[in-house]
């Protein structure tokens, strides 16, 4: 009797310490950082593309007005005959600009099309193969301008305001959750992988978690630079840390791509946030809205620029920096942000500069500084608001030079100095009364080193007037108008000369459409007369 209580005391004793032990080795691997493996289903062979990552090559097509269309609804066209959209100057510029940054690569369209494939939220057999690993891209237009369009998701709201920043190990623990359901997957992600400082974006697929032990995490992706393989991002749930080699050369340390819980260098942006058509944040009427709600979002001027090596910095009246300074990004400006994307095609050597975002009503100047030039460049800088954009193209720069840019917060005037002589092309587009937009080119004109280029819009009167007031020569002038309408586009074209002290201004207002000429004024020296008045003919008819 004796000896069969104590087997069962034994047995007692043996049991409670089993399931002590038990809850011992879950709390100390809950402490450690369990990993929880889970596979979605996705193969990086079968449901991946086959070719690579493309940057601006020719021969690709990105965004056209379809895609805008689908973007943004029909508020991007200013006409539809014939059921084409033709873009409202603004918008063409918008487009334009996102497409210059494709240059850099397509990764993002690539990662975010891919999962869409797999969970059958697009169908692959729209885009000429069954599967993704079957489909071409050269001569493929329509894939090419799929993958542009799933880009330039990142640029837009609500898709740009829907990026998850958060630790490596909570990334981990977010997406064992999101691959569970597999190709039945409510929605999917595409994962941003960054330097340090924020640069060297590049967007992969992310589809399993593999459990290497001792805390360590494998995030399986599908990365767009390496069709056909196995590649994984490692986490260390326990120091929450993350690397990933984005060359397959494991000698080249530069691409060593890595970070911890304060880097937030690791995100995520769920498919769900794209689904859905993007705020025009550069239509007037629609800007200040998300989705038609209520609520009021805070609008921007979006400044690109254009031109390799060249930096921008931004200073507001206050004496706040935006952008380079001392080679560092800073972000000094209240309400002011710095987007970069992902693009992916040689992420570690790309070292160009983000968009900067201004809120509106701040004003601005913006210095292009060619210190960290090597050798005689061409640049361009574009400002994008609600309603309206200029653009500023082939401007030339030298090591050292810096030009300055001082543009009013609506976009309705702007004076540009260089720092040398220089001859650029000025443009300038809004959304104007009566659903009638316009766009003006102003070109051709030498600026010399001290002078200065003014060009302003008097939207009331309908005017553009332009001078060059510092500049000891006269000089002649190339000017094209488009006006834009439900009926679609007319468009002048002509040649005038201009004194450095006189300011001429151009009623486009009162144009009356192709092949009529255009009244302009001259005011002779600048002070506040019209001295003369006369008619441009018309040498686009």
């Amino acid at each position: 009797m004796f000896q069969r209580q104590a087997r069962w005391v034994f047995r007692i004793v043996l049991t409670v310490g089993f399931a002590w032990g038990l809850l011992t080795l879950a709390t100390t691997a809950l402490a450690q950082g369990a990993v929880t493996p889970v596979n979605s289903g996705f193969d990086p062979a079968t449901h991946a593309f086959s070719f690579e990552n493309y940057g601006g090559d020719s021969g690709f097509t990105n965004l056209t007005p379809i895609e805008m269309k689908r973007l943004f609804g029909n508020q991007v066209c200013v006409s539809e005959e014939g059921g084409n959209c033709l873009l409202s100057p603004v918008a063409k510029q918008w487009m334009d600009e996102t497409n210059k940054q494709m240059n850099g690569g397509h990764c993002e369209g690539m990662a975010v099309l891919a999962a869409l494939f797999y969970t059958g939220k697009s169908k692959p057999a729209d885009f000429g193969a069954p599967l993704a690993k079957d489909m071409p891209i050269i001569g493929n237009e329509q894939l090419q301008r799929e993958i542009a369009f799933w880009w330039a998701t990142q640029a837009t709201m609500p898709t740009r305001t829907a990026v998850i920043k958060a630790t490596p190990k909570d990334i981990v623990a977010q997406l064992a959750d999101a691959f569970k359901p597999g190709k039945d997957a409510s929605d999917t992600f595409s994962i941003g992988i960054y330097k340090r400082d924020g640069s060297g974006g590049h967007a992969v697929t992310p589809y399993a978690i593999v459990d290497k032990g001792n805390g360590i995490a494998n995030i399986l992706v599908y990365d767009n630079n390496y069709p056909n393989q196995e590649r994984a991002i490692i986490v260390d749930v326990n120091a929450n840390t993350w690397q990933y080699k984005a060359s397959i050369n494991p000698s080249v340390e530069a691409d060593l791509y890595e970070g911890d819980a304060t880097t937030m260098s690791l995100d995520l942006t769920p498919a769900s946030a794209r689904l859905s058509t993007q705020l025009c944040t550069f239509c007037e009427a629609s800007a200040n809205r998300v989705n038609g709600s209520a609520a009021p979002i805070t609008q921007y001027n979006e400044i690109y620029l254009d031109g390799a090596g060249v930096r921008a910095l931004i200073t507001d009246d206050k004496g706040n920096k935006l952008g380079r300074v001392d080679n560092k990004i800073v972000n000094e400006i209240p309400g002011a942000l710095i987007q970069r994307f992902k693009a992916g095609v040689e992420t570690w050597s790309q070292d160009e500069e983000p968009n900067y975002l201004v809120p509106l009503g701040v004003k601005f100047t913006i210095t292009l500084d060619g210190t960290a030039l090597k050798k005689e460049t061409r640049a361009g800088i574009a400002m994008i608001g609600p309603g309206y954009s200029l653009d500023i193209e082939d401007i030339k720069i030298v090591p050292g030079q810096k030009d300055t840019l001082d543009v009013s917060p609506d976009g309705s005037k702007l004076s540009y100095k260089p720092g040398k002589g220089e001859s650029p092309d000025i443009e300038l587009a809004i959304e104007g009364k009566d659903k009638v937009d316009y766009d003006f080119l102003v070109k051709g004109f030498d600026l010399e080193e001290g002078g200065a280029v003014n060009v302003a819009l008097d939207v009331k009167r309908g005017q553009l007037s332009v001078n060059t007031i510092g500049n000891k020569k006269a000089g002649s002038y190339d000017l094209a108008i488009g006006r834009y309408d439900s009926k679609g586009e007319q468009e002048f074209g002509n040649t005038f000369k201009l004194e450095p002290a006189d300011t001429v201004y151009v009623d486009y207002g009162k144009w009356q459409g192709n092949g009529k000429p255009l009244t302009v004024e001259i005011d002779y020296k600048s002070d506040g007369t019209i001295d003369e008045t006369v008619e441009l003919e018309d040498l686009q008819k």
